[in-house]
């Protein structure tokens, strides 16, 4: 490492061991940014709220310090619900604000002692994102922003208690993307509103896909006796994409066309209560298997051991699970709402895929049986070349490439401003 020059500070709410679905994409990123002249240091959480574990290995290039949070937002957040109040009442952005005291300071630290050239900060939580753009406020780094998701019109998030709580959390957005100099978003939609709401987001943002590192990939793996499909993740609210697809696997089961003994729906994801409550309500205990939450490359595995692949999504978006899938190259049943940027990527890049956009479950259950049967027919079609054509083109490693490209060119412009 003798070799790299810049250092970044990579704030990280949720960094390994403690880190889910979604920071996936930041572990990988800082795996090869020392490999294209980037020496990443990782702020992270020292004391986090309850959270599901798996042991993703920190990348060795990886240097981690880690700054205590003020306990209490994730209880007070609980009291609110429990009295059916939105947490923004007390909590805005997000429960995670009590973060800031401590990630500022140790930030502002790191930032003198070791030299730091930039700032990169990914959210949500949003919280981390107020921390960047205060250091950056603070020390005259260049900030990066890494939008997982959007802020302020995100689905997740409507409906804010107050409009002054809404026009205080779109105060705070607007203040962290104009002082930022770069902003990356996950996905085309999240681009594509921000240059809708904040016009002059368009001249400084790009889209860098939530997608696989090819060193994550299994080896060729034996697949399950029977057939499986498989869902990695875990299940969003109001849970109408997952209702429809177990309706349809029970009405399956009833007109005898799938058995115990020649099906498997496979459920890789933390325990979830409406889940189980579905599967006893409709009594399809004994074709569920759940493999429970698993570290990255066990989840692979999972995927790459499967038949069939189902990707359930509430409202447009785009997220891990979509390339992990691409990259197993198996046919994908997605039962999601109409977008033209997912049909879009699937059509590019998946194997073999069938969409079901308006719920209907006689249209899922036609589809599983297809791929049940042809899967015992032994004609269970793939297009391999789109795999192929897919790892070669969205793999972590070209895109950390282009991410620090963007930085050098930051730097670069930073440093004529001040000749």
């Amino acid at each position: 490492m003798d070799d790299i020059k810049r250092r970044v500070l990579v704030i990280a709410y949720h960094y390994p061991p403690l880190a889910g679905a979604g920071m996936l994409k930041i572990l990988r990123t800082t795996r090869y940014l020392s490999d294209f002249g980037w020496d990443p240091l990782i702020l992270t959480v020292k004391n986090p709220e309850p959270y599901h574990r798996a042991d993703n290995p920190i990348p060795e290039s990886a240097r981690v310090y880690r700054s205590w949070r003020i306990p209490g937002g994730n209880f007070l957040a609980r009291i609110l619900r429990r009295l059916n109040l939105d947490e923004r009442w007390l909590l805005l952005p997000d429960q995670y604000i009590f973060w800031i005291p401590g990630s500022l300071i140790y930030g502002w630290y790191l930032i003198i002692r070791q030299k730091v050239d930039l700032i990169y900060v990914t959210g949500p939580p949003y919280s981390a994102l107020l921390c960047g753009a205060l250091l950056k406020v603070l020390t005259g780094r260049p900030l990066v922003v890494d939008l997982r998701d959007p802020w302020s019109f995100n689905a997740a998030r409507n409906g804010y208690p107050t409009k002054f709580h809404q026009w205080l959390d779109q105060r705070l957005e607007k203040w962290v993307l104009k002082t930022a100099d770069f902003i990356t978003c996950i996905y085309r939609i999240t681009q594509e509103g921000y240059g809708r709401l904040y016009p002059w987001t368009r001249v400084k943002t790009a889209i860098f896909y939530d997608t696989i590192d090819r060193g994550d990939l299994p080896e060729i793996v034996d697949s399950y006796a029977k057939f499986t499909i498989t869902y990695l993740g875990t299940f969003y609210p109001p849970f109408h994409t997952l209702k429809a697809t177990l309706r349809a696997i029970r009405y399956l089961l009833d007109q005898g066309q799938i058995t115990s003994d020649s099906f498997c729906f496979n459920y890789v994801g933390p325990f979830d209560k409406k889940f189980n409550s579905l599967i006893a309500e409709l009594n399809l205990a004994q074709i569920v298997r759940q493999a429970g939450y698993q570290p990255l490359k066990e989840a692979q595995v999972e995927i790459f051991k499967s038949h069939a692949l189902l990707l359930l999504l509430e409202f447009a978006t785009i997220n891990t699970k979509l390339f992990d899938y691409l990259a197993a190259g198996k046919p994908i049943l997605a039962v999601v709402p109409e977008f033209q940027e997912l049909e879009e990527l699937l059509q590019t890049y998946a194997s073999g895929f069938s969409m079901v956009s308006d719920g209907d479950y006689l249209k899922i259950a036609a589809i599983i049986v297809q791929y049940h049967q042809e899967h015992y027919q032994g004609e269970l079609q793939v297009d391999p070349g789109k795999r192929e054509h897919f790892i070669a083109r969205m793999n972590i490693e070209r895109e950390t490439q282009e991410l620090t490209a963007i930085f050098n060119q930051i730097i670069a412009e930073k440093k004529g401003l001040n000749v």
